[in-house]
């Protein structure tokens, strides 16, 4: 009976190895494949990473594209301060423009534009959003939003005309022409010509 009993254990013996061989081999094949994920999650969050650090570069590397402003059309309420300037020619012979368009006790037809002054520059009832400080023919646009502010509007804020048929004190007639460039090319948009900052807006009067 006892050498009955140590066979079935030493019969028992392999079984039990190779279950246990079986279960380490699973384990261990179990082990390599969680490793393998890991490498790869790893390696996804890194290009991840690598990715939106790339793509962040370039876009503090891209100049900020602002979208194009309309005639009265409001894009943002971000502050804007831009300095177009207006040069008026008589025959070639510059025009100065006054200092104090837009300012309070100086020339200011229309206060139509009054609400949209920037605070940081001034109190309403002081000066217009579209003003000038000197005969330098620099505009300023101080105002409170990003707007399609035009040249027709500061015009009337000078409470003078504007257009191809008559612009401050010169008309067109069969001897004479009224013409309009933006930054060196000819214009037809006159009153609708939305500022830029640092733009060069060229009104001409000439004899023909």
């Amino acid at each position: 009976m006892g050498e009955l009993r140590r066979s079935q254990i030493d019969n028992a013996a392999p079984d039990a190895d190779n279950r246990g061989s079986k279960r380490f081999k699973k384990r261990e094949l179990q082990r390599r494949k969680a490793q393998q994920r890991r490498r790869v999650l790893t390696l996804a969050a890194v290009a991840v990473a690598a990715t939106a650090v790339a793509a962040a570069v370039i876009m503090a590397a891209a100049p900020v594209v602002q979208p194009p402003l309309e005639p009265g059309v409001i894009i943002s309420n971000n502050a804007m301060h831009i300095h177009p300037h207006l040069t008026i020619l008589n025959d070639g012979t510059e025009v100065p423009l006054p200092g104090n368009v837009g300012l309070n006790g100086g020339v200011w037809a229309s206060h139509d534009l009054d609400h949209y002054l920037d605070p940081n520059h001034g109190a309403t009832g002081q000066l217009s959003p579209l003003h000038t400080h000197d005969s330098s023919g620099d505009i300023h646009v101080e105002a409170s939003v990003t707007r399609g502010f035009t040249l027709g509007e500061f015009f009337e804020v000078w409470g003078q005309p504007l257009g191809p048929a008559e612009t401050l004190y010169f008309q067109a007639d069969a001897n004479h022409r009224l013409s309009l460039t933006v930054n060196g090319q000819p214009s037809g948009l006159w009153e609708n010509v939305v500022f830029q900052d640092k733009q060069q807006i060229v009104i001409s009067y000439t004899t023909i």
